[in-house]
């Protein structure tokens, strides 16, 4: 009888943090995008105010981020010093490969941001900051989208995860 009830509150918990885990990560995509679009918003002001290099500008505001994007920025802009022949959509894109392959990103944001990456390292300043600003527009109408999305499947998750459990509780007694 003890072992059923260990049994059953094993799988409770397990189904209902599975729903919360799903739940979360949803949460952290938004928390990453917004940080994306901090990020964004510091890499135009750095160009168009500081009329710094790209690897000023990245190194600038990788000191100010949080990680794991300071550090793929600063590691970025510490590359992009060495001069060893490689482009910079190169090395953005292995930066970003290396620093964010377990965020909570999905693969359409990682590539939108290789993307960004492809375009800065051979326009113009005014390219750039238009660049960036379009790409700043696609990220916030994708928070937009992504808080929609929380609010209508994050509770749904939770509350899945939750009548799993009791379904398959019930299926074992």
């Amino acid at each position: 009888m003890i072992v059923k009830i260990i049994g059953i509150c094993l799988i409770l918990f397990s189904t209902t943090s599975i729903g919360f885990f799903l739940s979360g990560r949803m949460k952290e995509r938004i928390e990453e995008l917004e940080t994306i679009r901090r990020m964004l918003l510091m890499l135009r002001g750095e160009i168009k105010y500081s009329h710094s290099t790209l690897a000023e500008a990245f190194q600038t505001i990788g000191r100010r981020l949080k990680d794991p994007y300071g550090a793929m920025l600063l590691k970025t802009a510490s590359v992009m010093k060495q001069l060893k022949g490689q482009t910079l959509a190169q090395i953005w894109e292995e930066s970003i490969r290396e620093a964010l392959g377990e965020s909570a990103l999905c693969e359409e944001d990682k590539e939108k941001l290789i993307q960004l990456g492809n375009q800065l390292g051979y326009l113009d300043t005014e390219m750039q900051l238009s660049t960036i600003e379009l790409y700043l527009e696609q990220t916030e109408e994708e928070i937009k989208n992504a808080w929609e999305s929380f609010k209508r499947n994050g509770k749904l998750c939770r509350t899945m995860g939750i009548i799993a459990g009791i379904f398959l509780v019930i299926l074992m007694v």
